[in-house]
């Protein structure tokens, strides 16, 4: 094993027009984007500039070869009729082997936030700035928070290019998972609703343009796949993005520790500081007051919703087109009340009221997909790597999940550049002489490997004291050599509450492994110390 760590020290951490006296026709598909003026102009209103880190929803600009002829006896113009493609989606899983299969829907929230896409940049730019035409771009979708980053895998599908899913890491396989966005008028600048193509990086950009072919996917609006023409069926590859409606919490790389491991490479590369996660955070427990779609909470149960032209009055619906009470239909001399009543209304001896029913039951209200529920109460799930306890996220383990929603393709793109293995972790520990502690991270390689790791460390130091520390590392030997047991030596140096430290770990056969870098918090008893230890760390590789 060769990741290195010294100190054991406490964590900063989404028609066909019937017109009288007008005939209708089919443009022939041939005829491409001859006939696709009506609409375009539509791609020309833009709004705020894209920016890295933000998510959106990408709505296909395909219109309908459907075609109107409109003729008055002396002359006519065909007009196209305009027929949105739907908005980026995906839907069911396995598709082409990858993570999940990718079509276009009628709605950009078919499914929560199966239709909202990070933009990453691929080449290092930091969240916020703004994204220029020709940059590239990796798109990760955000449903439950990962639905994995737009890729193409397989070919032929749909008659196109390539066939278009999600991939666990934009990094797959020769730049399948890189898009560059092009501006379809040449714009410097890409903005909210400004037209774009979308061309794949596979194989030095012989990936095709993203687009949309026929119909009815994994029972979707409209089949995704890539075209190698850049304006194949009209507007078929055009694309608008526009902000998320409903933002998925959290960012790519995993919240606050994923943060901290990008504060790691940029304070490694001298271009940032530390933004170390906290070791434990507070949330706050709420009352559980999430109900099925067509119902709401009514504080006991899920209460359907009231039908059009019904006021919602709490537990019960009550009729509102019209006023809460009305002259009879008809009189019953016998019975001496209403023989009936306008729709809508009861019968109330001498007038009609306002009917009113009970609300249906439809269950009792539950916690929401961001919520987890303990003893009766919903609590904000935590961040990946924290194990929460009642109101206390507290830093921990990384298990499958936590780990695939720390990967952040910036640092694997670095990894990769520098041709090394590198490391990124946080942990805890107390020394007395006998120094012990524990330490969890992420791995990149050098040829796109990824995975989490766990360690543990014991050994001796010249100093007294706890901590906990944020750590950043370079392997050598490969992703492999990752895994296994070290000696790890180093000398740290700092006040008694923030410290650094370096070291290097050494193989049983005594040569170099792999160095460390660390920033810790605790308290000491010495400003300098040094550390020698064995460390035996696990990696759990996903792919």
């Amino acid at each position: 094993m060769n990741i290195s760590r010294l100190l054991m020290c406490a964590v900063l951490f989404a028609p066909t027009a019937a017109i009288a006296g007008c005939a209708t026709d089919t443009m022939p598909e041939e005829a491409g984007d001859d006939a696709e003026t009506v609409g375009e102009a539509a791609q020309a209103v833009t709004g705020d500039p894209l920016l890295y880190g933000q998510q959106y929803s990408l709505l296909s600009q395909y219109k309908s070869s459907t075609t109107v002829n409109i003729s008055f006896g002396f002359g006519g113009e065909t007009i196209t009729l305009p027929s949105a493609g739907g908005w980026l989606d995906i839907r069911e899983a396995g598709c082409q082997g990858n993570k999940y299969c990718v079509s276009t829907a009628t709605s950009p929230t078919r499914d929560g936030n199966s239709g909202t896409w990070m933009l990453v940049s691929a080449s290092g730019k930091a969240d916020g700035t703004p994204v220029a035409n020709g940059d590239l771009v990796y798109l990760k979708n955000m449903y439950g928070g990962d639905g994995g980053y737009l890729d193409i895998r397989g070919a032929g599908c749909e008659g196109d290019e390539y066939c278009v899913s999600t991939a666990s890491s934009p990094l797959r396989d020769s730049g399948s998972g890189t898009w560059q966005i092009q501006s379809v008028t040449g714009s410097a600048t890409v903005t909210e609703g400004q037209g774009v193509y979308l061309a794949n990086g596979y194989a030095g950009f012989t990936g095709g343009y993203l687009d949309v072919d026929g119909s009815g996917c994994q029972g979707n609006l409209l089949c995704a796949a890539t075209s190698a023409q850049q304006d194949r069926d009209h507007g078929s590859t055009h694309w608008t993005f526009s902000a998320a409606t409903n933002p998925a919490p959290g960012s790519h790389g995993g919240g606050r520790v994923g943060n901290g491991f990008r504060g790691e490479r940029a304070a490694a590369n001298g271009t940032g500081s530390l933004d170390t996660p906290e070791a434990s955070y507070w949330r706050t427990g709420t009352i559980p007051s999430s109900c099925p779609s067509g119902s709401s909470d009514v504080g006991l149960f899920c209460g359907q919703n009231c039908p059009s032209g019904y006021t919602d009055t709490g537990l019960m619906c009550t009729y509102s087109d019209g006023p809460l009470t009305t002259s009879c239909d008809g009189w019953d001399w016998a019975g001496a009340h209403c023989a009936s009543c306008p729709v809508g209304y009861v019968d109330a001896g001498a007038f009609c009221a306002a009917k009113s029913f009970d609300k249906a039951n439809v269950g009792a209200p539950s916690c929401g997909a961001d919520e987890e529920e303990i003893a009766g109460l919903c609590y904000t799930k935590c961040d990946p790597g924290y194990v929460g306890v009642l109101s206390v996220c507290w830093l921990g383990s990384f298990g499958t999940g936590a780990c695939q929603m720390l990967y952040d393709p910036l640092l694997a793109q670095d990894a990769i550049s520098h041709g090394t293995t590198e490391t990124y972790g946080v942990g805890a520990g107390a020394e007395v002489v006998a120094t012990g502690g524990a330490e969890y991270g992420v791995v990149y390689g050098d040829k796109g490997e990824y995975g989490c790791y766990s360690q543990w460390c014991a050994g001796i130091a010249s100093n007294i004291g706890l901590s906990t520390w944020i750590s950043f590392g370079e392997v050598d030997g490969g992703f492999a050599a990752a895994s296994g047991g070290s000696y790890v030596a180093g000398i740290s140096v700092g006040p008694e509450v923030a410290g650094y430290a370096a070291s290097i770990s050494m193989n049983s056969d005594g040569t170099v492994g792999g160095w460390a870098q660390q920033l810790s918090l605790g308290v000491g008893v010495l400003p300098v110390e040094s550390t020698g230890a064995y460390c035996d760390t696990t990696v759990q590789r996903l792919w």
